[in-house]
């Protein structure tokens, strides 16, 4: 996978991915983790040369989460690095939730990522 960079053609710069740790393979619902929802993840960031990767569902999906299943992908894919994460958002529904499960299963993951998805005004 490559990335453009620039502000006009005669200034184009292509980058090559080597990582990529924003990555949903529950879709934005929950679906549980199992080898056959993760290893396509896996074998597409093969075929576009990414070495490094993280799945790092949104956390209002975190029942879906396996650690189990990322160790085993972990263990048929020794050749990528895949790392265990979750996007915790500011959601105001949903993550009290989150923050709760995450301080649960913080030995078990590699990084949280901090997102912004909802503002209080239209303006913001």
């Amino acid at each position: 996978m490559e990335r453009t960079v620039g502000i006009d053609q005669s200034s184009t710069t292509h980058y090559q991915l080597f990582s990529d740790y924003h990555m949903h393979p529950q879709g934005h619902r929950v679906q549980r983790y199992t080898q056959e929802l993760l290893q396509p993840w896996a074998d597409s960031a093969r075929r576009l040369g990414i070495k490094d990767i993280a799945f790092t569902d949104h956390d209002r999906y975190h029942a879906g989460i396996d650690f189990d299943e990322i160790n085993r992908l972990r263990q048929r894919n020794p050749d990528l690095q895949i790392r265990a994460g979750i996007e915790l958002d500011n959601d105001p529904v949903h993550s009290s939730a989150g923050r709760k499960w995450i301080e649960k299963n913080w030995h078990k993951l590699d990084f949280v990522l901090g997102s912004v998805h909802f503002l209080e005004r239209a303006d913001q």
